[in-house]
């Protein structure tokens, strides 16, 4: 089978790292598949396997007006268009709604998936925007959705239906890639370490993770913060890292290849993330049995945490003490040896509850039945 994989682009994220995987299990079982990106090749957070044809479109960029967003998404839908003509994909497999939106518009009679990769109720969209999405979730073949709000959403505001729920699947070991990033370069064998893996951006509330942290550190000793990812706030970030009292405690690392070996080594995983889809870093966590504390946002982490069995959840409340509380919890779980063990070989059970081979089975089962086989 032909496969074609579509998505903006390839930045640290989420929906980029679980396209990658899907794009390279197809190429890796003998399919043709490809993986089509509007951003170069130069920009990739991830890789693909060898198996997976890696083609860019060379139409990246932020537009600057309506006119000038008209006029990008336009060259976009050529380009696009004339490559679906020249390879003649049996179905294409869109990520995120402007790669969803230009997939369904450029496809002719081709096939398309296409799915959201969190809550389609936090996508800051224009009416314009809205009108565009629901044109084309209406038209695809199938709409992937990670989770059933996101899917009674849809119905309700779109009138979609019937949705398709896949949330993200997890199997180890992960892969492994560069930049290597060796824990003990950052923390001693003695400290113990507090992790959050993400996009540093509005959606993942770094500063939350920062304020708890501070309020954290000042009633405990030996206690170190990383925080794994980069993303649009990393200077506002790094800049209050520096005025902070714990900053000889508090370490950011833009990328880590090696992110099994920060798992296995954290004591303690934090999501603070004030929405989400079906949260990676957070099911990579449980599975090396890291005992984790996350924010009961909209959606991700209820499906994934039985509060007080495999993980500990809080209730997500937009206001200034929620550092504090934070920070109480921190301190009940750091301070709870037989806790955090309880709560950590009780997570690693995501692996069969939320297994890779299960998600790959879903997929499959959406594409075209003469080839599904």
């Amino acid at each position: 089978m032909k496969l074609l994989f579509f998505i903006n682009s390839l930045s640290s994220g989420g929906a980029e790292r679980v396209i990658t995987k899907l794009a390279s299990h197809y190429g890796d079982a003998n399919h043709e598949a490809s993986l089509v990106t509007l951003t170069s090749l130069d920009s990739d957070y991830y890789s693909v396997s060898p198996s997976v044809t890696r083609i860019s479109l060379g139409a990246g960029g932020l537009s600057t007006g309506v006119v000038n967003a008209v006029a990008n998404n336009l060259r976009r839908h050529s380009k696009l268009r004339q490559l679906i003509r020249r390879m003649k994909p049996d179905a294409i497999i869109a990520f995120m709604p402007t790669a969803n939106v230009l997939a369904v518009l450029a496809a002719g009679k081709t096939a398309v998936i296409v799915s959201e990769r969190v809550h389609p109720a936090f996508d800051p969209a224009s009416k314009l925007r809205f009108w565009f999405k629901r044109f084309a979730y209406r038209r695809a073949s199938q709409v992937v959705v990670l989770s059933q709000i996101s899917s009674d959403w849809l119905q309700e505001k779109m009138g979609i239906e019937p949705c398709v729920i896949i949330p993200n699947g997890i199997a180890l070991p992960l892969p492994c890639e560069q930049p290597n990033v060796d824990p003990s370069a950052y923390i001693d064998a003695e400290a113990r370490l507090i992790l959050v893996v993400g996009r540093v951006s509005d959606q993942k509330q770094p500063f939350v993770a920062l304020a708890a942290f501070e309020q954290f550190a000042a009633q405990s000793q030996n206690w170190h913060l990383v925080l794994i990812g980069s993303g649009d706030l990393d200077n506002t970030l790094k800049q209050a890292v520096q005025q902070s009292p714990h900053a000889n405690c508090i370490h950011l690392v833009p990328r880590a290849g090696n992110i099994s070996a920060w798992y296995k080594r954290a004591n303690i995983f934090l999501s603070t993330a004030k929405y989400e889809g079906s949260p990676n870093a957070l099911m990579e966590a449980m599975a090396h049995g890291c005992p984790v504390l996350a924010l009961d946002c909209p959606t991700g982490p209820a499906d994934l945490i039985d509060n007080n069995s495999n993980g500990l959840l809080l209730p997500l409340e937009p206001t200034t003490d929620q550092a504090e509380r934070i920070s109480q919890a921190l301190l009940a779980l750091g301070n709870n040896d037989t806790l955090r063990k309880r709560l950590g070989e009780r997570a690693a059970n995501i692996t069969n509850t939320h297994s890779d081979q299960t998600f790959f089975q879903r997929w499959t089962t959406l594409l075209p039945m003469q080839d599904a086989n």
